[in-house]
């Protein structure tokens, strides 16, 4: 099995053996990269949003004391 593969690779796609596992795993880490960054965003988002809220209760809160 690994030797067809390995025929296939240099003699249809004229690459190295490991070549083609690479570049699947270089797509596959860009892909989680690209999610993990976008749910990190959110994460952010909401947890500025929180911040925002508890900042604006201690507002008003030292607004009555006073």
């Amino acid at each position: 099995m690994l030797y067809n593969l390995y025929v296939f690779d240099h003699n249809v796609l004229h690459l190295c053996f490991w070549t083609l596992p690479a570049l699947l795993l270089a797509v596959a880490m860009v892909a989680v990269g690209l999610v993990h960054g976008h749910r990190q965003e959110k994460r952010k988002k909401e947890f500025e949003e929180q911040l925002s809220d508890l900042y604006a209760k201690d507002t008003v809160e030292s607004e009555q004391h006073i």
